[in-house]
């Protein structure tokens, strides 16, 4: 009965073992590069959803303001009337992304905030919001970086 056991041998040959090796490989080549652009843009959708939380918090504060709300400054601009740490009761939880390179948000002759930053490193691209209004920052295509506005 022993004899039978070891001589019944059944496993992979080097051969198939190197074959699926190889197609194991073929699948990390493909996989690893897609990851990285569905993390570089889930990065940039965060960010531009920031942005967008910001002009909504500026749109309620200048409404409970008579609206009559024109600019509000980062808070290093001296002199501000409105600054940044004004809108902190309309921002939920902001993780700051954007408040460090925070320069205003202007409104435009029809009332609409419109945001202005330095340039954002989000992953391997630079972002910069240039005047952007919500609609700008909904038509940005993710995973390019550039300017957003005008």
């Amino acid at each position: 009965m022993v004899r039978k056991f070891l001589k019944n041998q059944k496993g992979l040959t080097l051969v198939e073992l190197l074959a699926v090796i190889v197609i194991l490989g073929v699948i990390a080549a493909i996989a690893v590069p897609s990851i990285g652009n569905i993390i570089q843009k889930s990065r940039e959708d965060g960010l531009k959803a920031d942005a967008i939380m910001y002009l909504n918090a500026a749109k309620l504060y200048s409404l409970e303001n008579g609206g009559n709300v024109q600019t509000i400054d980062d808070d290093s601009a001296s002199g501000a009337t409105h600054t940044l740490s004004d809108l902190q009761d309309y921002i939920e939880d902001a993780g700051g992304s954007i408040a460090a390179h925070f320069d205003d948000i202007t409104f435009n002759s029809d009332g609409v905030p419109e945001l202005t930053t330095t340039a954002i490193t989000v992953g391997n691209a630079t972002i910069t919001f240039n005047s952007a209004t919500i609609a700008d920052i909904n038509e940005h295509n993710s995973g390019s970086g550039g300017t957003i506005g005008q």
